[in-house]
């Protein structure tokens, strides 16, 4: 199959396009089960699918063994970081927890604390490879564990209805960069401020921030700053903000009634069908701010309501 380029030296000078470098292996299963039933006059069905897939990459030439790209073993959709520890709640963690220095400077009260995964004393990030990663881990995936549909359907004397659920489960997203950050400069939405003065993005959500008298928040302390990087010491990757994307939404629900023929026979009309439709009405998910289906920096998807006639002569 197609992969990412190999490692090339540098003094190329250019990207090195995708080739036919990489073979992978996919397995999964499929199962479906349909009903259906009737009393008296009313009639309904239901239909239930699930799904399940999964991707190894098999073969790519990495002798290094960099993780950030492909590797033989690597289930796609794997997500590295650190593992959270907690928040620095006082002066004693902050004198005795392992060195994050190498990561950024100016740890404080209300910043994050990260797990010494190898017990060096010091958090790093290692060389990127599998043999040294430093103190990152996989924490995740954001290929979904299984996929399922649900269609419910149900007609009685003329009225109809159809319900269509979609969902995901088992699906991890990091709301990093071109997702909920647009860049390295500018807001930053999930996390709700940034590296600029000007680029805050502050919502509802981020007044539950680390205070002195709020040790139990969501987010870190606030830091605003108008010097590089100094605000995005909290948002590396890493376990407590990895958000769980696993949601069900109606995707659809509709309602109509089609009129007896001897009613529409003598106008010449074969059949005849009113129907109001509704949309993306309900979702259920652990996920904030985004919306499952798309979340990142574009429009979510939205409710739409309709309805209409249908016709045939």
């Amino acid at each position: 199959m197609i992969g990412p380029s190999e490692p090339m030296p540098k003094v190329i000078g250019a990207s090195v396009p995708k080739t036919n470098n990489t073979e992978l292996k996919g397995t999964g299963l499929e199962f479906s089960l349909l009903y259906k039933g009737s009393v008296k006059d009313f009639h309904y069905q239901a239909n239930i699918n699930v799904a399940h897939h999964k991707e190894v990459v098999t073969k790519y030439y990495n002798p290094k063994g960099l993780f950030n790209g492909y590797y033989e073993g690597k289930v796609l959709g794997e997500i590295w970081g650190f593992e959270t520890v907690g928040f620095i709640n006082d002066e004693e963690t902050l004198n005795t927890m392992a060195d994050q220095t190498q990561l950024h400077s100016g740890w404080g009260l209300g910043d994050i604390q990260y797990k010494d995964q190898n017990g060096d004393g010091v958090i790093t990030r290692g060389s990127g490879t599998l043999d040294d990663p430093g103190d990152l881990i996989r924490i995740g995936n954001s290929m979904p564990d299984f996929t399922y549909n649900i269609i419910l359907t149900a007609d009685y004397k003329g009225f109809d209805m159809r319900v269509f659920f979609r969902g995901a489960g088992g699906i991890d997203w990091w709301p990093g960069s071109g997702q909920g950050n647009r860049n390295w400069t500018t807001d930053d939405v999930f996390f709700g401020n940034s590296s600029s003065y000007w680029g805050h993005a502050n919502l509802v959500d981020h007044l539950d921030h680390w205070t002195p008298e709020n040790h139990n928040a969501y987010y870190p302390r606030a830091l605003v700053s108008g010097h590089g990087y100094i605000s995005r010491r909290n948002r590396d990757v890493q376990s407590k903000y990895l958000q769980n994307r696993a949601f069900l939404r109606m995707k659809n629900i509709q309602f109509g009634y089609t009129f007896p023929a001897k009613w529409t026979k003598p106008a010449l009309i074969q059949n005849a069908r009113v129907y109001v439709s509704g949309e993306n009405l309900l979702t259920f998910t652990k996920l904030r701010m985004f919306d499952p289906e798309t979340p990142g920096l574009i429009y979510p998807l939205q409710k739409v309501f309709s309805g209409g006639i249908n016709v045939t002569f």
